[in-house]
């Protein structure tokens, strides 16, 4: 979405990454995802989203100015994570434009993500030179250990004590694995969202065929597809599908961790954005949505940002320079 100022996201909304052999001989192909969704991942995305569009219709935070954001799945690769990188510090504006008075449009302000350390640390050597400030929500990738545990569940192994990371001893999607039973683990402190359960489950049929992601987590959630196709022995969506009833990761919201540290992340950076660009007069908030910010000194500035939401205060995420 197009905003004075852009956020750029990225999060594992999908396990893998499609693989391609390389004949050497034509092109190759962008980079895909493949596999299924991970509802979380998807969670974690739409919570951005979330926060964004509260930022937006605030008459306090940044009034007058739009905050736009740039959402990638880095597929849990760090081949993908890369790529997503270097797009992020070109830029988004395809108008080279020369003036004194440029507007900031399509420029990245900051990065929420990644969903792995791996890819964080990846993409922060990209990113780095260009003073783009990063704000890290996760730890290790779920879907390697995904991995690692379907292996381990072909054969009964001897019993272990699991320590897991915040990244994977949270996901509910993991309790299928009994041998994790006794597992034990560092957690964020779980928190409450107002109005994030409703924003996730306002989806139509209509609205998510607007989304190639949402229609793609649409027909896994509910086995269906919502335009025929011979591709698939899916039937076609009847209508009757209904969230609400859906038991997934996406709808889960008792335990919000790491989907409150990226919603905390959107608005550490919005009001980094709003103390470099408005001012307060007598009392009314005037914003200059054309102000040149250098992302570097003004996140420096606001790495220990603290605000007051909802009577509480609250402190800003850990932001990487």
């Amino acid at each position: 979405m197009d905003g004075d100022y852009v956020i750029g996201g990225v999060f594992s909304i999908h396990y893998y990454m499609h693989t391609v052999k390389h004949n050497y001989t034509t092109m190759p192909e962008p980079l895909s995802c493949a596999g299924s969704i991970n509802s979380r991942g998807l969670r974690f995305s739409r919570a951005m989203v979330f926060a964004i569009e509260q930022i937006n219709n605030s008459t306090e935070l940044l009034p007058g100015i739009k905050l736009g954001y740039e959402i990638y799945d880095s597929c849990d690769s760090v081949s993908v994570a890369v790529n997503v990188a270097f797009q992020l510090s070109g830029g988004l504006d395809p108008v080279f434009n020369t003036g004194d008075k440029c507007s900031q449009s399509g420029m990245v302000m900051a990065v929420v993500g990644a969903s792995g350390s791996t890819s964080t640390i990846s993409m922060l050597r990209i990113i780095g030179p260009f003073n783009i400030p990063q704000v890290v929500v996760a730890f290790i990738p779920t879907g390697d250990m995904k991995i690692l545990l379907e292996e381990l569940s072909r054969k009964p192994s001897p019993p272990r004590q699991w320590i897991g990371s915040e990244a994977w001893v949270t996901d509910r999607d993991m309790l299928r694995f009994s041998f994790l039973a006794g597992a034990i683990g560092f957690g964020i402190e779980k928190s409450v969202i107002p109005g994030l359960r409703d924003f996730l489950l306002d989806l139509s049929p209509s609205k998510v065929a607007d989304s190639p992601l949402l229609t793609m987590f649409w027909e896994e959630a509910f086995n269906c597809r919502l335009v025929k196709s011979e591709a698939t022995d899916r039937s076609v969506c009847d209508g009757t599908e209904d969230i609400k009833t859906l038991q997934s990761s996406y709808t889960d919201t008792s335990q919000l961790r790491i989907t409150n540290m990226v919603y905390k992340a959107v608005y550490a950076i919005a009001h980094a954005i709003h103390n470099a660009v408005c001012q307060k007069t007598d009392s009314t908030i005037q914003c200059d949505k054309f102000t040149k910010l250098e992302a570097k000194e003004e996140f420096l500035i606001n790495r220990n940002l603290t605000w007051v939401e909802g009577g509480t205060q609250v402190r800003s995420p850990k932001a990487i320079i």
